[in-house]
């Protein structure tokens, strides 16, 4: 869980800020787009999602993470609703930040 400060921070910085921190990643602001990485291949091992999700990412070689269903749901809301903040690190580290919740979320997807 992130501090008050630290969320107040993000969301008052943005990804310009976060992009400005030492050891930053490249951040961009949710929703994420509607693309390959978020919802999945056609004819893909899990096929196209109905919209981006963090299912799209884990699981797009047919196997992954089995996340309880309120971490699924609570990352899928964020990933599709403005106010967050995502970056990747082009090693397969993928983090949010939802500053309205208070939450970061880490994921491996390579």
């Amino acid at each position: 869980m992130l501090t008050l400060g630290g969320a107040e921070r993000v969301a008052a910085g943005g990804a310009d800020w976060l992009n400005e921190q030492s050891g930053a990643k490249l951040w961009a602001a949710t929703p994420v787009p509607v693309d390959e990485f978020w919802a999945g291949r056609i004819g893909s091992a899990n096929g196209r999602q109905p919209a981006p999700s963090i299912d799209a990412v884990l699981n797009r070689y047919g196997f992954g993470l089995d996340l309880p269903d309120h971490h699924r749901a609570a990352v899928n809301a964020a990933l599709n609703a403005p106010g967050g903040y995502w970056g990747g690190s082009g090693d397969g580290r993928l983090i949010l930040i939802v500053p309205k919740t208070r939450r970061a979320y880490v994921f491996y997807a390579d």
